[in-house]
């Protein structure tokens, strides 16, 4: 399988250099009813359809129930039991079950890095 690059959907503040992520630009352009987006992955290996990704809004048809949204803020980083001060007056964060590393503003990344004395790259 061919594979072209990544469509960057995250935070503009942990984009790679900075550059405006495309889900930011159709906000901006006045693209979405809804400023949400959602995916869906097919569990079939056999269907000629691997998934789908909707812009502005949710498709229906891929889930039973309600969602449910819980705004995330940080209000501190504690390293051991020492406050980082790394989110004075807050941070927004997400929960992603996906990733195993740890990603956010390369400053604030840095110095969590150095308080746990691990590298970065």
């Amino acid at each position: 399988m061919h594979f072209d690059g990544i469509l960057g959907l995250g935070f503009q503040d942990i984009s790679v250099g900075q550059v405006t992520p495309v889900w930011y630009n159709m906000i901006e352009q006045g693209h979405m009813t809804q400023k949400v987006f959602s995916l869906w992955l097919n569990q079939n290996p056999t269907s000629n359809i691997g998934g789908e990704i909707v812009f502005g809004g949710i498709d229906w048809r891929h889930f039973r129930g309600e969602h449910t949204y819980v705004p995330i803020d940080v209000e501190d980083i504690i390293l051991a039991t020492n406050s980082t001060g790394l989110c004075e007056g807050g941070c927004a964060a997400i929960i992603d079950s996906g990733t195993s590393l740890i990603a956010g503003p390369t400053s604030v990344v840095a110095q969590i890095n150095h308080a746990i004395g691990a590298e970065g790259y």
